[in-house]
């Protein structure tokens, strides 16, 4: 799996807010972490989304020799 840390984050966001969800199986402290857990892992998800390692393509940037054209040009 290339992209292993977002789809930590998302099931790390996931165990939480099901505890978040359903309370009455779990104590007291486990609650009160999960709010502050859910909270990081959405944080974490936005942060791996595009993990920088993985490559998403080739894009051509435009270079000051060969900007891009806004206007065609009639023939």
């Amino acid at each position: 799996m290339k992209s292993w840390k977002s789809s930590l984050a998302a099931l790390i966001t996931a165990f939480f807010c099901f505890v978040l969800f359903d309370p009455q199986w779990f104590p007291a402290i486990i609650i009160s972490v999960a709010k502050f857990g859910a909270a990081g892992g959405l944080i974490g998800m936005g942060l791996f989304a595009k993990d920088f390692n993985v490559t998403g393509g080739t894009v051509s940037q435009p270079t000051v020799a060969n900007p891009p054209s806004i206007i065609e040009e009639k023939k």
